[in-house]
């Protein structure tokens, strides 16, 4: 069969699009194909965007902080556009919790009776961010005095923040990727994939792509493409769900609340609030995901008991798919077979890390190797925490 591509990618939101632009910028003739008629339509375009780099493993710490040197920081450097869609707020990040709190959330996978701050603290000093300052709670008072603070601590990363509009920078990327000579196929599925000797074919229902690489980036839809099972990684596809809240007055930095579960971050004149962990209940397909969503109670409390200007604020919301490892909640990015390769189980909560993994994904199929210094979402890895 006659090669469409050197490299196929599926999925076009900020991973795709991100995977796209770097493979094109090492000239190899990518396709990309999106099931949906245009870029980040799924989970991307109702993403957070958050770009912090507090974790609970220090190897996602150093690769956020990759993400926001390589891009986030310098975006129409990084796209090579002068009139990108999106940008940076480098408003800064503070994440507040009670002295040895941390329970129980799981996407931060912290043990009980662990100081969040000070782990939080150690971790980015391991990860080689330095740009950060613990802060007790009179130093929160007097420099974020529109939250309520009283008997928390804080950790304020000063280099972070989140990306205005996220869907627009999966159209800046694939903008840039376009200009290189990538190739986006619109409205068109893959619907199954095949290794055929030579390279892969992506089935789709109007014909074949054939390729000599082929990665999947199609979020909580890429289980369904797997030509095997990652045994040890089994998928949970949850709902999280954000509330839109006005009245807030003036600029702030983002806010990660461990004790309330939630973040917050500016949208417009308002709030962006969404929980920092998938809930409970599991979608049995992601198809079966509503978006409509009118109310989220715990967000909106926990915006309500943080924030006092947001009392009487009217909420709107939205639901979003949230996928889990079960493994360990860390995503899998790796060659999984010769010429395969995977970046799946970021949805909902892996918007930051996209330009460094995008990076890693391209160097490893021009050496058709394993992606570089990506231990923590290696597919045979053993497990540990996010």
């Amino acid at each position: 069969m006659r090669r469409t591509a050197d490299v196929a990618v599926v999925g076009a939101g900020i991973y795709g699009c991100a995977i796209a632009h770097a493979l094109s910028a090492r000239r190899l003739r990518v396709a990309v194909l999106e099931r949906e008629s245009e870029p980040a339509a799924g989970p991307t375009r109702r993403s957070g965007a958050c770009t912090r780099q507090f974790y609970g493993d220090p190897r996602l710490s150093a690769l956020s902080r990759e993400s926001l040197e390589l891009a986030w920081n310098r975006w129409s450097a990084f796209t090579g556009l002068r009139d990108p869609e999106a940008e940076h707020d480098r408003c800064g990040t503070v994440v507040v919790a009670p002295p040895a709190s941390a329970r129980g959330l799981s996407i931060i996978h912290l043990p009980p009776r662990v100081d969040a701050i000070d782990l939080f603290a150690a971790n980015l000093r391991a990860g080689g961010t330095t740009a950060f300052e613990t802060l007790g709670s009179p130093e929160l008072a007097r420099r974020f005095p529109f939250m309520r603070s009283r008997g928390l601590r804080g950790l304020w990363e000063r280099d972070s923040g989140y990306m205005r509009e996220p869907s627009g920078a999966a159209r800046d990327l694939a903008r840039a990727a376009r200009a290189r000579g990538a190739t986006f196929h619109f409205g068109r599925p893959a619907t199954r994939v095949r290794h055929t000797g030579s390279g892969w074919s992506v089935e789709t229902p109007a014909g074949p792509v054939a390729c000599g690489s082929l990665i999947l980036a199609a979020g909580a839809w890429t289980a369904a493409l797997l030509p095997f099972p990652l045994r040890r990684h089994t998928l949970r596809v949850a709902r999280v769900r954000t509330s839109f809240l006005g009245g807030l007055p003036g600029p702030h930095p983002v806010v990660c609340d461990v004790a309330g579960g939630a973040y917050f971050r500016r949208r417009g004149a308002g709030l962006f609030a969404a929980n920092l962990a998938a809930e409970p209940a599991t979608l049995r397909r992601p198809d079966d995901l509503d978006p409509r969503c009118d109310r989220y109670p715990l967000a909106e409390r926990a915006a309500r008991n943080r924030f006092g200007s947001l009392a009487h604020a009217i909420p709107s919301g939205a639901a979003t798919i949230y996928d889990v490892n079960r493994l360990d909640g860390n995503p899998v990015v790796d060659q999984i077979a010769p010429g395969l390769f995977c970046a799946w189980l970021f949805s909902g909560h892996g918007f930051k890390f996209a330009p460094a993994v995008a990076a890693r994904l391209a160097e490893a199929v021009a050496a058709d190797a394993t992606p570089r210094s990506l231990e923590a979402f290696a597919e045979a890895r053993t497990t540990g925490v996010s």
